[in-house]
């Protein structure tokens, strides 16, 4: 029997699994944490709540991780893919958050 992997799996090159588990860490970490908080901002000002600032400084710290993340992680489409959602999630929740404010 040869180290081959079974047929229709791919070997996985040993420098790719850090980058994985980064992935598979941060994927999760947003899932449990990140997410549920940007959509407990979007709800309360969409329910006429102001953006505190423990809330501005959430959103803030939130993109900044993200992107150093994908910098650092490369290109990858689970990391891509949690950053454009987490951006549509805060560009919803500036434009409702601006429009209290008028």
């Amino acid at each position: 029997m040869t180290g081959n992997p079974p047929l229709g799996m791919a070997r996985e090159r040993p420098h790719d699994l850090p980058t994985e588990q980064a992935i598979r860490a941060l994927t999760s970490a947003f899932a449990q944490h990140q997410l549920p908080q940007l959509l407990a901002i979007l709800a309360q000002v969409r329910g006429a709540g102001a953006l505190t600032g423990d809330d501005e400084t959430f959103l803030t710290e939130t993109l900044a991780t993200l992107a150093d993340a994908s910098a650092a992680l490369g290109q990858h489409r689970d990391t891509e893919a949690i950053r454009r959602g987490a951006l549509a999630l805060y560009d919803d929740i500036m434009t409702a958050a601006c429009a209290l404010a008028h």
